[in-house]
């Protein structure tokens, strides 16, 4: 009896710790995502132009932030109105929220020197040459006729907006993705 209770202690502590290392390993692989993220987004500043930085800090105060949320971001816009961005926290539960998402619909803008009216094909050698893989391109379900030709790194992911019958770039969004 004794053996059995000492059996069924151990089993359970061994469980425990297996459970607690787990999530440990799982918190410090997404801190390094996240720190791999940072880093692409400096290689996608310094060698892009969208009017603002993909994942500056929104520098807003706790009084301010308790007015956005993942439904109601803040968002910040180019003087020419043809590139929008928006705040939200990466990783979610951080203090402070990042511009996490670029969207180009006009402009002489660029991400890596991919430009609107470019094709999808000039754009798709631009990328995987700086280790993005394409995944599946989805019919974006607000407008009918629009296809996103997605690249996705790590966590950052670049969307090419065209047409359904065409392969000419129609608009560009930096995304983050989440762990």
């Amino acid at each position: 009896m004794k053996k059995a209770i000492a059996i069924t202690v151990l089993t359970c502590l061994f469980l425990l710790i297996s459970a607690l290392v787990f999530v440990k390993y799982k918190e410090s692989a997404n801190i390094r995502l996240v720190e791999k993220t940072i880093q692409e987004a400096q290689a996608i500043n310094a060698n892009s132009f969208m009017g603002m930085e993909y994942l500056e800090f929104a520098g807003l105060s706790e009084e301010e932030a308790k007015y956005f949320n993942d439904d109601m971001p803040g968002s910040k816009v180019t003087d020419d109105g043809y590139v929008r961005g928006y705040y939200f926290k990466i990783p979610k539960d951080a203090s402070d929220r990042r511009l996490t998402q670029i969207n180009i619909n006009g402009g002489d803008y660029h991400v890596f020197g991919i430009r609107l009216g470019d094709s999808v094909e000039q754009a798709s050698e631009k990328l995987k040459q700086r280790g993005y893989k394409r995944t599946k391109s989805m019919e974006d379900i607000y407008r009918e006729g629009i296809l996103r030709t997605r690249f996705q790194k790590g966590l950052v992911i670049i969307d090419l907006v065209t047409e359904m019958d065409s392969q000419i770039i129609k608009g560009i969004s930096v995304l983050t993705d989440y762990p």
